[in-house]
């Protein structure tokens, strides 16, 4: 049985690029249509960052470092809810991978220590929800206009 030649250098060049068009298209694939709008929230927000407080990292901005994404994310406690910041780290940490570099949030020690510190401070908000009341449903039965013989 003969063999087939895979010599990379014959390879038409044309072949690669469409290889490369298909793992980006298959990339894109890969993240809901909900889930790359909020991952485009997170990744402007953190470029507008890193121009602002880190401009030196401007065209070195893949992949973060540990410190950059500690900073970032004491820079959003001050104005968003630890569910929301885990949110914006989940598309920073997207935002690498798509374009070919590794980034391990898990195996970044002080960034984690960061995220659980931000959720303690910021606590845990339960709603205080009231208990629905005879005359509340009075009320509803009212708005509802339902006929009925029943009393309360």
């Amino acid at each position: 049985m003969p063999q087939a030649d895979v010599n990379p250098q014959k390879i038409p060049v044309l072949f690669v690029e469409n290889l490369k068009n298909d793992i980006e298209y298959y990339i894109d694939l890969s993240v809901a249509a909900s889930t790359k709008q909020t991952y485009s929230a997170g990744e402007k927000r953190f470029i507008a960052f890193v121009k602002l407080y880190r401009p030196h990292e401007g065209k070195h901005l893949l992949p973060a470092s540990e410190e950059t994404l500690v900073q970032f994310l004491a820079y959003l406690a001050k104005t968003i809810k630890h569910t929301s910041i885990k949110n914006y780290l989940a598309a920073v940490r997207h935002f690498p991978i798509q374009n070919g570099f590794p980034l391990d949030c898990q195996k970044m020690s002080r960034l984690q220590l960061v995220l659980r510190g931000i959720k303690r401070s910021q606590g845990d908000e339960k709603r205080v929800r009231l208990p629905i009341t005879i005359h509340h449903l009075k009320l509803f039965h009212m708005m509802l206009a339902i006929p009925s013989n029943n009393t309360f």
